[in-house]
């Protein structure tokens, strides 16, 4: 009991903040509802009507990091790369967030080199709650690099953060069919269920498979059953 009594006076004393202060509830309370609305003018195409939410919050919580990357993310959707460009530069890229968002933004301006190194921060924070995402990302940059070797590792990490989904499966099966192994592509396909081969993804690896089929049947050489 009385530990208790020294530990509340000293927090008193020091200033420690046991309860969430009025000042910390202003973003959940003020700022927040001003995001979502603005996510949702930006859903619609209304750049126009999510521009002056981001101002509003600004006004709130100046030194916000979620507030500078919506305002980012809408300046680069209506084309001022450089404002965007700008408000990257000064937030701090050791935050997952940041490291996401703004590798986000390179790979959408032709930046997949820079969007990779950049994502290292996101991808390895493990208490990240979109690290998964993040994975992801850099997945679809490594393969379109022709970077195979770092992307199988990758799709080995969210093999495991998601054991049984479908959609790594067919990426690993694009990365294999990338990199010339046919065959391999080939037998993990065939062992994905039907119900989950209606994506675009599994369309454009049907295409493929197929132009493979026909090229191969052209110089004589067996590719094998399949089912498509």
């Amino acid at each position: 009991m009385v530990a208790g009594v020294i530990i509340a006076t000293n927090a008193l004393l020091t200033g420690c903040q046991i309860f969430p202060t009025p000042a910390s509830d202003t973003i959940s309370q003020r700022v927040h509802p001003l995001l979502q609305l603005a996510d949702a003018h930006i859903g619609r195409g209304d750049l126009t009507a999510a521009l002056p939410l981001i101002i509003q919050a600004e006004q709130i919580a100046p030194a916000a990091t979620t507030v500078a990357l919506k305002r980012a993310e809408i300046l680069a959707r209506q084309g001022d790369q450089a404002e965007a460009q700008r408000i990257f530069g000064r937030l701090d890229r050791q935050e997952p967030e940041v490291s996401h968002a703004y590798a986000r933004f390179l790979h959408e301006i032709g930046q997949p080199t820079r969007a990779i190194g950049v994502l290292a921060v996101a991808c390895d924070a493990i208490d990240y709650p979109h690290r998964f995402e993040a994975l992801q990302l850099r997945t679809q940059l490594l393969i379109a690099s022709h970077r195979f070797l770092e992307a199988g590792h990758d799709l080995d990490q969210l093999s495991r953060m998601r054991t049984g989904d479908s959609s790594i499966q067919l990426v690993r099966v694009q990365m294999l069919l990338k990199s010339g192994q046919v065959r391999e592509a080939l037998e993990i396909y065939q062992a994905i269920s039907r119900s989950a081969k209606t994506g675009k993804l599994a369309q454009e690896i049907e295409s493929d498979f197929r132009q493979l089929a026909k090229r191969l049947k052209i110089v004589g050489r067996d590719f094998g059953p399949y089912d498509f």
